[in-house]
């Protein structure tokens, strides 16, 4: 019979939707679809693991995905980095609280977005990195990865003197007076959009795209130290970083503990 051979299901388990024999994956929400029994039974159960699988097999869903990938660079990444350059050539003065909280809005923009593009997905939890917080075990996790972070900063300081390079200060942008009140919400919505795009979503989405974790997430920590438009020394100290947070992203895919001891690495370390 037909079905003795397909090597996956044709219901979908998540959407009940039918699909062709030969799909690996729902051509409706995108869930992996399980292996028929027969096929099940010749395989060697698999291991668990939290990273993506390979390159899809479905050329439609790699083009859709290419395409979303250029399109959030271009609409998140690109603006980051010329307003990092801007502020590198120009000496622009501390936020005003307008400003500040114009930045807000366009932050929450940002992470309308990414959430847009997760519910395409129809696993939005597991592309963002946002399960449902375990409180002492993210606050645990976080008091791990602010340490880990503090370390990455004085080996990259080393290897930085060690080098020649000059420690000069990156473009920080301050706060005025009356908008200092603002600040903690700053860096807090900002860790967590910066979380999100780069530790969760981009690694996730280049991991499918090129089929290789490691590589994904050095170009993922390679895109969040160019757009910071530091200079060499503090450039260095900013992958460092972002390779640490990855680090701890692939030993536990939540970014709430990373979102944590970013904001506090940035209220009390960063300035």
């Amino acid at each position: 019979m037909p079905d003795e051979k397909r090597e996956f299901a044709l219901v979908c388990p998540r959407c009940g939707e039918e699909n062709p024999p030969e799909f690996p994956t729902c051509w409706k929400c995108h869930a992996d679809l399980p292996e028929s029994p027969a096929k099940a039974e010749e395989a060697p159960p698999a291991a668990p693991s939290e990273i993506p699988g390979p390159p899809s097999a479905l050329p439609a869903r790699r083009k859709r995905i290419a395409f979303e990938v250029a399109l959030a660079l271009f609409v998140i990444w690109v603006p980051w980095v010329a307003g990092g350059i801007w502020d590198s050539i120009a000496l622009r003065p501390p936020r005003s609280s307008a400003i500040a909280l114009w930045s807000l809005v366009q932050g929450t923009g940002t992470l309308a977005l990414l959430a847009y593009f997760a519910w395409l997905d129809g696993d939005g939890r597991r592309l963002l990195g946002i399960p449902r917080p375990q409180v002492a075990k993210e606050l645990a996790w976080a008091a791990a990865v602010f340490v880990a972070a503090i370390v990455a900063n004085s080996l990259a300081y080393r290897i930085t003197l060690a080098l020649g390079l000059d420690h000069e200060r990156g473009p920080l942008r301050s706060f005025a007076p009356d908008a200092s009140w603002l600040r903690p919400f700053s860096f807090a919505l900002f860790a967590l959009i910066e979380e999100v795009f780069y530790r969760a979503y981009l690694w996730r989405r280049l991991t499918e795209l090129l089929g290789r974790p490691t590589l994904s997430f050095v170009i993922a920590s390679l895109l969040f130290t160019a757009a910071h438009v530091y200079p060499p020394a503090a450039s260095v100290s900013i992958l460092f970083f972002g390779l640490t947070l990855a680090l701890f992203f692939r030993a536990r895919p939540s970014v709430w503990p990373l979102v944590l001891a970013h904001w506090a690495y940035n209220q009390f370390v960063a300035i």
